[in-house]
């Protein structure tokens, strides 16, 4: 993960909503023009827009209905909502002291 990514992702998911990137006038367009949108080694906006980057796995479809490629039945996927995961201590719990809504 490059260096200019990690910062992009840091400034897009500041803690604080009203600092993040993207977030002041100019909005998204100050998104797409932080140093790793600018890398030649990331990928092309005009060509992101215009559809012209070819996709990195493309589905064999039977025919334009085929949905083979989906999860047929979600029902049947593991529900993690009613599970219970293990109290963090208050060291860790510190770290994410600043996510979330300041009350």
């Amino acid at each position: 993960m490059s260096m200019e990514f990690r910062m992009l992702m840091v400034a897009v998911l500041y803690p604080n909503p009203s600092q993040r990137l993207g977030s002041s006038r100019n909005g998204w367009r100050d998104i797409f023009a932080s140093p790793w949108f600018a890398n030649e080694a990331s990928f092309d906006l005009r060509k992101l827009r215009k559809q012209a980057i070819v996709a990195p796995w493309v589905p064999h479809l039977k025919d334009p209905l085929d949905a083979s490629s989906f999860h047929p039945d979600a029902s049947d996927m593991e529900d993690l909502m009613d599970q219970t995961f293990p109290q963090i201590g208050e060291k860790q719990q510190k770290i994410f002291s600043t996510f979330g809504p300041q009350i």
